[in-house]
């Protein structure tokens, strides 16, 4: 047994193998689909082995499932001295991969769930669902979908790199999301195909069943008490009355500098060039293709239409956000490429 295992462990790739094809395998439509897909998705990167992600893979691992252990205690090996990436190949070894993918999965939940609880201000949109209920209890229960704000928590706590793209009609979209940022290459590659959530994976065949069999896993022990929504709903108010006052702040900071002509629609211009080019990743789950729904959410305020009140209100907003700091863009203006300004200026002047 001890020489079939140490088989088992060796890598059998080198730095000449080629790179697999990546096959869409569904991830399922109930409510833990994102974080089953990533279960699957970080199973395969330790299955593959590859060197060019062995590092992020052990950063990442390790505290997993030293995290996971705390939620499934009779999964932690008995063997001494193994590496979390040889952890995940001895479960698949001695037990295949849907028990595990289930598992660890439900683990995923948790820690998605727990930071949604610790920074709600960033997931909105999930807790206006919780409405009318007393405790976010529901966010631990893996029936209930928390869709693309999965994504947001897990990749961010986790500092787990991974590229969603959208298909529809058999068409792949330019819409490409990084998540959490577009700073480290992907190591997880998902799609979502008709809005059905999709991961790509080399071993196929090895989850070819991820949508449709699921194991009777008992639930995980060691579940933090749920947030009583009234915490939850005064932490997301004194949020968003903050980010309104430095919007506002910043909104009539900008005006009366433009009225005063020490800046004009130009120097507004160049200005939100640089803010989309130095912007951090959105903190705000919704808000990567735009804030207009989020502050539509916040207020009832007229649509603008003059160029210099869209571009003050695009800078005020990323700075509320704290996607960008004002001082940061302020600096970066005496710099800027003036021809970059210009042929911008042409293209918005430009359009019908």
């Amino acid at each position: 047994m001890t020489a079939n295992t140490a088989r088992f462990f060796e890598s059998h790739h080198s730095a000449d193998t080629p790179v697999a094809a990546r096959t869409a395998v569904a991830a399922g439509n109930g409510g833990n689909t994102e974080c089953r897909a990533l279960a699957a998705g970080l199973i395969e990167c330790c299955m593959d082995n590859s060197p060019a992600n062995q590092g992020a893979l052990k950063k990442l691992m390790y505290p997993l499932l030293q995290r996971h252990f705390q939620h499934f205690p009779g999964q932690r090996p008995l063997q001494p001295g193994l590496t979390p990436l040889d952890t995940i190949k001895l479960w698949l070894y001695q037990g295949g991969n849907s028990r595990l993918v289930d598992s660890l999965a439900l683990t995923l939940r948790e820690i998605a769930a727990e930071t949604m609880e610790k920074h709600p201000e960033h997931f909105q949109e999930v807790f206006k669902r919780l409405r009318g209920h007393a405790s976010t209890a529901f966010l631990h229960d893996p029936d209930f979908p928390l869709g693309d704000a999965a994504l947001e928590a897990l990749t961010k706590t986790l500092e787990l790199p991974v590229e969603l793209k959208v298909v529809e009609g058999g068409k792949t979209l330019h819409q490409r999301t990084r998540y959490p940022d577009n700073q480290h290459t992907p190591l997880i590659f998902l799609r979502k195909e008709n809005g059905a959530l999709k991961v790509e994976l080399k071993h196929a065949a090895t989850f070819a069943r991820l949508a449709t069999v699921q194991t009777q896993t008992p639930p995980p022990v060691g579940i933090a008490p749920a947030h009583p929504m009234s915490d939850i709903r005064h932490a997301i108010d004194t949020h968003n009355k903050a980010l309104l006052s430095m919007r506002d702040k910043t909104r009539n900071s900008l005006k009366v500098m433009l009225d005063a002509k020490e800046i004009d629609a130009r120097a507004l211009l160049t200005l939100c060039i640089h803010a989309r080019t130095e912007a951090r990743a959105p903190a705000h789950a919704g808000t990567r293709n735009g804030s207009d729904a989020f502050f539509a959410a916040l207020e009832n305020a007229p649509a603008q239409n003059d160029l210099s009140a869209l571009l003050i209100e695009a800078i005020a907003r990323g700075v509320s956000l704290g996607e960008v700091s004002l001082e940061t863009l302020f600096a970066s203006l005496e710099s800027s490429d003036t021809k970059l300004a210009n042929a911008a200026e042409n293209r918005i002047q430009a359009k019908p």
